[in-house]
């Protein structure tokens, strides 16, 4: 939490990394500097930030990277509820992603796209994405993550007020943190559930 120092060192990280011309970390440390703003929520920054890390990335052509950073904007835009500006780069993201063929990282980028569709009061269309989200996790096979669709689903069900649906996925989602013990979100789905 030491914004100013960890800003001084990114910088001098970025100032030699320009003098050895070391594009891919480069890159890394635009990422890692929009980061930082974006943490501060100084949006501008991290925005210009991560649009020179994308700008290397891509002319690199290191896809996952790029689209790692495509993720990153796209959560500025959310956050700054430009939803139409988010989905574009969520679904750049999703491109990527798919053309590596990283079926995991493709649940991801889904997911943030089923974020904003929620966030955005879409939530017939959240439901959709959230229950391919769901699929494509099963068939990953990392429960966390198949826990989690399973609250993004409930929350898209409840806001539909399909209560009967969401305390189904509120109760699968239980069932599987009470089988990893993670007792902070099983306490969670709990009071969801209450």
């Amino acid at each position: 939490n030491l914004f100013d120092s960890a800003l001084v060192n990114l910088q001098k990280s970025i100032a030699l990394l320009t003098a050895t011309g070391d594009q891919n970390g480069l890159a890394e440390g635009y990422n890692n500097l929009g980061g930082l703003f974006w943490q501060n929520k100084n949006y501008k920054d991290a925005l210009a930030n991560y649009l020179l890390a994308l700008d290397i990335r891509e002319r690199l052509g290191n896809n996952e990277k790029s689209a790692a950073t495509m993720s990153n904007i796209g959560l500025i835009y959310k956050d700054l509820s430009n939803y139409d500006k988010a989905l574009e780069y969520y679904n750049k993201s999703l491109e990527q992603y798919r053309a590596s063929g990283n079926q995991f990282l493709q649940s991801e980028a889904l997911n943030l796209i089923g974020g904003v569709y929620w966030q955005s009061g879409s939530y017939a269309e959240a439901r959709n994405v959230y229950k391919t989200v769901l699929q494509m996790r099963v068939a990953v096979g990392d429960k966390r993550y198949i826990a989690r669709s399973h609250n993004n689903l409930a929350l898209a069900y409840k806001s539909l007020n399909e209560r009967d649906s969401a305390l189904a996925e509120y109760n699968s989602a239980l069932e599987l943190y009470r089988e990893l013990g993670d007792q902070m979100n099983e306490a969670a789905m709990v009071n969801n559930i209450g």
